[in-house]
């Protein structure tokens, strides 16, 4: 079990368990066989050995974690519902367990964000708060806080919480995130430069990182936004040939077209789209990647192509806006 090997481990409790049901060690078997299930992502079989366990040793003091545990099974299914009557039940029978009970109220909370309720995630996040000591759990707690108020759409409040995270400097494996998130919070602020600069902090801390095309992406719209279309560009290129593969890529290639466009230089903003509809045909911003071509030939005055350029449009989009646009 302490080696990792669950299945192992579980066939050796489960003789234990058939065999010595009456041995002291019967008992921690039985709880095992459940954590072991966890491991080997069966919940159901998990759920059963945790009942199992409840029924057999109802005084035990790991009954609150037995019943933990099924609260978070039910949760990673999806059965929030369900889940959350669970850790109730936790919260209203073991007022006494401090531990079991914070935890309760901790999944809870996390089971809510996977509800999309993120005011009622932070106001239980904020009750497990001062209730947690490890570094580790406290920071993790003021992650999610900062996460629920970011997708709130609070900005300012939420750059206030990730502003905070990153000067304590802890919990190291949630860093990078905020640092993204929290630039993300500076440009729905409008606070361009901030964002830039977080941007690129991060991508240069994490260099290996899989979200750093992400974070290209966001240093080359932070600069467009600037009016630094030159710069933009630059940072976009250099983002598509760095990792061709990306999703990122698609999107660079199509905010290079914008970038032109918005330099005036309609022919090669044509080109930009061009290529983008060519090489990302079934891409989300097809339609826009049409637009952007038809417009830039409308702007360098080629208004036969620019009328061949909205027709096609006409001919592949049914979204009711870009027709009404096209025509």
């Amino acid at each position: 079990y302490e080696l990792g090997f669950n299945f192992l481990a579980l066939q050796e409790y489960q003789i234990i368990v058939g065999k010595y049901r009456e041995s002291p060690q019967a008992k921690e078997s039985l709880f095992k066989i459940g954590r072991c299930y966890d491991s080997l992502k069966d919940p159901e079989s998990a759920r059963r050995a945790y009942f199992q366990f409840m029924y057999s040793y109802p005084k035990d003091p790991l009954v609150g974690d037995a019943l933990l545990s099924v609260g978070d099974s039910l949760a990673e299914q999806g059965l929030y519902h369900k889940a959350l009557d669970v850790y109730e039940k936790i919260i209203r029978e073991f007022a006494t367990e401090d531990t079991v009970t914070t935890r309760a109220q901790f999944n809870m909370a996390k089971t809510y964000v996977q509800m999309g309720d993120y005011r009622k995630a932070i106001q239980l996040f904020l009750k497990t708060r001062w209730k947690y000591y490890s570094d580790q759990m406290s920071a993790e707690i003021e992650y999610q806080i900062g996460n629920c108020l970011y997708l709130l759409n609070e900005y300012q409040d939420a750059g206030n919480v990730f502003g905070n995270f990153l000067m304590n400097q802890k919990g190291e494996e949630f860093v990078e995130n905020v640092s993204s998130l929290l630039g993300d919070c500076f440009y729905n602020q409008d606070n361009y430069l901030g964002a830039f600069q977080i941007f690129r902090k991060t991508v240069e801390a994490y260099p290996k990182s899989k979200k750093i095309p992400y974070g290209m992406y966001c240093m080359g719209k932070s600069l467009k936004a600037m009016s630094m279309p030159e710069s933009a560009i630059k940072t976009f290129r250099e983002g598509i040939q760095g990792y061709p593969d990306d999703d990122y890529a698609s999107k660079m290639l199509f905010e290079i077209g914008k970038c032109y466009f918005d330099k005036g230089d309609y022919w090669l903003a044509y080109n930009a789209f061009d290529s983008f509809v060519r090489q990302y045909p079934h891409s989300e911003l097809a339609a826009e990647g049409m637009i952007g071509m038809s417009d830039a030939l409308l702007h360098d005055k080629k208004y036969t192509e620019a009328i061949n350029s909205y027709i096609e449009l006409l001919k592949t989009s049914n979204e009711k806006k870009i027709r009404q646009y096209a025509y």
